[in-house]
């Protein structure tokens, strides 16, 4: 890179620093820049002009703390309109500050300011030709890196383009490329694009700096995962501290896909990274030509390490505990509900079709899968004797009585007489109903059973029904533990809460948990206390299944004694126990439990007698034998302990009172 000019040459001949306003020599002033009316300005604001291929941008063409820049320029944003390209938010460019003489199509025009499609501009974007650099093509905006400051003016000659480095992150490993300057390939945007798409032109402008591959599957996935979490690990520092030249005196710039990635290299290494739409352009070519730029590949080696990373990665993020997910759970409790509509609604079906032949059986019979058993058993109701009331009574519970009023409604029905086919229809459909039935039963169960393993606190709280429909309408249970406890309570009630918020009335006061017991128990006036109460607990029974590594119900009971004891303060005044209290029992409690299971272990091991027949044969080490002497001890040592504790506990109630 070339060394930036530092001084300027007086009339005498003398070299002078860029800071002395004066000749050393002479005394004769510093000539004035021919710049003078230009400034290095920030684009903070753009919006498009409608109807037209114009932009309207903001530039910050001076900072409050700025040393070159002109009292009237201090502090300003300054409005432009210009139908340059390429030009974003946070992109520095030369801006042509009112009075500037610029050269446009070979006649120079002093800028000034004006309104282009009623919309105001007060400066001029400037192009290289209009600084008087050489190079550049027409109407293609000047950018400036981040070493120049916002308010500066921009230097009489062209700088040198900085070197940029672009990161990528392939299956294979890391790569860095470097941009070649070319002149055939312009730096707008779409000039990239098209460059992308071709190998040829591509590979003329970028070429491989760098290659380090991953050891391992296991390494490429590590790697990737840090990547995509905007970690900087110790192989991707050394990677580029090794190739790339550090601090702004170099000139290097550093393009990263990943923005999170990338703010953690500015921070950690101290390289100037950019992250813009070039770079993304630039990574995607990257990404198309790959196998052909990394030659030290083998044919056909770059797409299998992508799909190999690709499966990896994608059970990295989906792992799960299988004993423990709540994902069954929420399939579980919606197919539940869907089978609750569908079985009454086919229960109606059969009632009503039969009740064609049989009517007087739906006032005997009350229950949907008795009736539909009935239903298939009878099928004609002229062929019911008293020989089949033993199987009628096992049908209906070994209900005699029942069965009796059964056989008397069928002999003194006033139904019509049905065919045989449509019989056999009937009964076809009454076995759909009996086998959904069951079926509903024993998903019940597997719910029951799940709950009990994923969310064993919040099931003996608020129950396992409610508690699989929370976990469902919150998404899993991790965000379930996520939402306070004010969410928890009008969870289920959106609808209702964002209707009296337009409206201006009263908000629920519960969702979901109004299927709970205690709600229902609670008298009217308490009925809003306890949701916020139960609430509160079903928040912390969440977040305590959620983040316990051993699943216990025993925080869930003393949480539902908690809500017990509420209710009753409500209803007698009784003065409920603390949850600090509480809480502390249960830990003690699982405490003791651990160091029992503990004692079963060591209880479990060698008896006295044989380890009296090891150390006899030499087959027990010293090393051995310590370790089971502290075991033998611990055990002795718990039992006086659970025997001290409820002493203690009566001394500190003691104290109290």
């Amino acid at each position: 890179m070339e060394a930036e000019q530092c001084y300027w040459e007086c009339i005498c001949g003398i070299e002078n620093e860029i800071e002395e306003l004066e000749c050393a020599a002479c005394g004769e002033a510093k000539p004035a820049s021919r710049l003078k009316h230009f400034r290095v300005g920030l684009v903070v604001a753009s919006e498009a002009v409608p109807k037209t291929a114009l932009t309207a941008l903001a530039v910050k063409v001076s900072d409050l703390n700025s040393n070159g820049a002109d009292s009237d320029t201090n502090g300003l944003t300054l409005a432009v309109v210009t139908n340059a390209r390429g030009v974003t938010i946070g992109r520095k460019v030369a801006v042509a500050l009112p009075g500037a003489t610029v050269r446009i199509n070979g006649e120079d025009i002093v800028v000034k300011k004006t309104s282009i499609h009623n919309r105001k501009s007060e400066a001029i974007l400037c192009d290289a030709a209009m600084l008087g650099w050489k190079g550049g093509s027409v109407g293609a905006p000047v950018f400036f890196s981040d070493a120049f400051s916002v308010g500066e003016i921009p230097p009489e000659e062209k700088p040198r383009e900085p070197t940029l480095f672009v990161l990528f992150e392939s299956a294979s490993g890391f790569a860095l490329f470097e941009r070649i300057q070319s002149e055939e390939i312009g730096q707008e945007l779409e000039d990239v694009q098209k460059a992308t798409l071709d190998l040829a032109k591509f590979g003329r402008y970028i070429k491989l700096k760098s290659f380090a591959p991953f050891k391992s599957a296991a390494h490429a996935l590590e790697n990737i995962m840090d990547v995509t979490e905007g970690i900087v690990n110790d192989h991707l520092k050394s990677f580029l501290e090794i190739n790339l030249p550090k601090g702004k005196k170099s000139g290097a710039q550093l393009g990263v896909g990943e923005k999170t990635l990338a703010g953690q290299i500015k921070a950690n290494l101290g390289y100037d990274v950019v992250s813009d739409e070039t770079v993304s352009e630039l990574i995607r070519g990257l990404r198309l030509h790959g196998d052909k730029l990394l030659r030290q590949l083998k044919e056909n080696d770059f797409y299998r390490a992508q799909l190999g990373l690709g499966h990896a990665y994608s059970r990295a993020k989906v792992k799960f505990n299988v004993n423990r997910s709540d994902n069954m759970i929420i399939q579980a409790i919606n197919l539940l509900d869907q089978l609750d509509k569908d079985v009454n609604t086919f229960s109606m079906r059969v009632r009503e079709w039969y009740g064609w032949h049989f009517p007087e059986l739906v006032k005997v019979v009350n229950d949907n899968l008795q009736y539909a058993r009935c239903c298939k058993f009878i099928r004609n109701k002229s062929e019911l004797t008293e020989e089949s009331l033993p199987k009628l009574e096992a049908i209906l519970n070994q209900d005699a009585t029942l069965a009796k009023r059964v056989l008397s409604a069928a002999q003194a029905s006033m139904g019509i007489d049905v065919s045989e086919i449509d019989h056999t229809n009937i009964e076809s459909f009454a076995d759909r109903v009996i086998s959904l039935t069951e079926y509903r039963a024993r998903l019940h169960n597997y719910l029951v059973s799940k709950m009990h393993q994923v969310a064993p606190n919040l099931s003996a709280l608020i129950g396992e029904m409610v508690g699989a429909r929370l976990i469902s309408h919150a998404g899993s249970l991790t965000n379930l533990c996520k939402y306070p406890a004010s969410t928890v309570q009008i969870l289920g009630a959106e609808k209702a809460l964002f209707r009296a918020l337009k409206t201006k009335g009263n908000t629920p006061k519960y969702g979901l948990i109004y299927h709970s017991t205690f709600i229902g128990r609670a008298a009217t006036k308490n009925k809003g206390r306890i949701s916020r109460i139960l609430a509160n607990k079903c928040s912390i029974a969440s977040r305590i299944d959620c983040f316990l590594e051993k699943p216990t119900s025993k925080y869930g009971e003393v949480l539902k004694a908690q809500v017990e004891e509420r209710l009753k303060f409500y209803e007698d005044g009784t003065t409920p126990r603390k949850n600090v209290d509480v809480m502390g029992a249960v830990v003690k409690e699982l405490a003791v439990d651990d160091d029992d299971d503990g004692a079963e272990d060591v209880k479990k091991g060698k008896t006295p007698e044989k380890k009296r027949k090891s150390d006899e044969n030499g087959n027990s080490a010293d090393g051995e034998k310590k370790k089971k002497k502290k075991k033998n001890k611990e055990v002795d040592s718990a039992p006086e302990a659970t025997e001290e504790t409820p002493k203690k506990k009566k001394k500190s109630k003691s104290a109290d009172e």
